[in-house]
């Protein structure tokens, strides 16, 4: 064990290879109590060891096995706000919990992939209220879990996007709630809050500054830095603490005209994982639903803006849709033309219901006519802002 100032100014270590108390095998998980006792997870010795904060012996539990107080490759450790040492007991897949003195307090998990089971737990932390985060790793997951171990919530699945994991282990909880995991073979850091809602993620395979080498542990200081050990870069990296990036707006509509009363679907588009939507739709109406549907229910063309936000600030993107207040019929015809397909464009130019020959003809002789008193929007099929004979082509093109 060795002990650094926040700064990573060398204080003091303690260990040597061996059986003994105050020797170890491999250990891999440290956490520390308020008193500043520090306890072991001794993995390959199958245990757990105490200590001061000088590194002075003090006790020590365990040994190889399956039965309560016994432990098959104790990976990850964790101290809660009452003193009660909790242990990822990975091989034998299940928590652990003991009080200070070793005595077994309670146990949960088996082998497995549903709700409260694991595949090798990794890396283990309890938040201020006492909630436990678990890294599941061959499951590529984090659980939450109550103080007696009663399971919450879950997130993750294998592989590389937001909210992934390739083989989660270390995880730390700083004093606002969120999570942090290292995602060792992805070779970064992700922060999710203490929903599992995805924040932020940071790093990269390398050897750079904020770079990783198949990272494992991570821990979170009283003011919101990150520390991680950088396993085959043979480092430990510290972070300012992790912001969210705020989000860029977007979104798509599934028609974006047509005539009154006209019904859209918005969907929204946007990155950086938005919290929040407020939707403007330009005729006085708003919605503070991800994925509205909104009816115009007059003509005129309307800007909507979507404004999305998160605690990394907010980005907003508008769009325009266009609405007849009801189509004229284009002269000879008795009937007002038609979207006989649902796109936006009124191809029916004679409104007869169908897409035919007829259209083209009708179009090419009345264009100055449609320009004039029909909504150019609903009948700009090329989307070059006017009615031109390249409309007509595009209009012959798409029968």
């Amino acid at each position: 064990m060795q002990r650094f100032t926040t700064s990573g100014t060398y204080l003091s270590k303690w260990g040597t290879q061996g059986y003994a108390g105050g020797q170890f095998n491999n250990p891999i998980g440290v956490a520390v109590d308020g008193a500043g006792n520090v306890f072991v997870a001794d993995t390959y010795n199958h245990r757990v060891q105490k200590f001061d904060a000088s590194g002075t012996f003090l006790a020590t539990w365990g040994g190889y096995g399956s039965a309560d107080g016994q432990f098959d490759y104790p990976y990850g450790i964790a101290v809660d706000g009452a003193g009660n040492v909790l242990v990822a007991d990975s091989y034998n897949h299940r928590v652990q919990k003991f009080d200070q003195n070793g005595n077994v307090l309670m146990k949960w998990g088996s082998q497995g992939a549903g709700d409260g089971q694991f595949g090798f737990p990794y890396g283990i932390a309890v938040d201020g209220a006492g909630n436990v985060f678990v890294t599941d790793t061959a499951n590529h997951r984090v659980q939450k879990f109550t103080s007696a171990g009663t399971f919450l919530a879950k997130w993750g699945s294998e592989g590389a996007g937001e909210g992934e994991f390739q083989t989660p282990c270390g995880v730390a909880v700083d004093d606002g709630g969120s999570v942090f995991v290292v995602d060792r073979n992805s070779h970064r850091v992700q922060k999710f809050d203490a929903a599992g809602t995805f924040l932020a993620t940071w790093g990269s395979q390398g050897t750079g500054e904020g770079e990783f080498q198949n990272p494992w542990g991570v821990a979170v200081d009283g003011a919101g830095n990150v520390y991680v050990t950088d396993t085959y870069n043979h480092r430990v990296q510290k972070f300012a603490p992790a912001t969210q990036m705020a989000p860029v707006a977007a979104f798509s509509a599934n028609v974006t005209g047509g005539a009154a009363p006209l019904a859209v679907g918005f969907t929204d588009e946007s990155t950086n994982t938005p919290t929040a939507w407020a939707w403007e739709f330009g005729d006085g109406a708003t919605s503070t639903e991800q994925h509205p549907v909104h009816v115009f229910v007059s003509g005129g063309t309307f800007a909507v803006n979507l404004t999305v936000s998160n605690a990394g600030g907010s980005g907003t993107t508008t769009q325009n849709i266009t609405v007849a207040a009801g189509l004229l019929p284009v002269p000879p015809s008795t009937d007002p033309p038609t979207d006989t397909d649902g796109d936006g464009l009124y191809e029916d130019v004679n409104g007869n219901g169908r897409k035919d020959f007829a259209d083209i003809v009708l179009f090419f002789n009345q264009m100055t006519w449609i320009a004039a008193n029909e909504p150019v929007g609903l009948f700009d099929y090329n989307g070059n802002g006017r009615i031109d004979f390249a409309d007509v082509v595009w209009l012959f093109n798409n029968l």
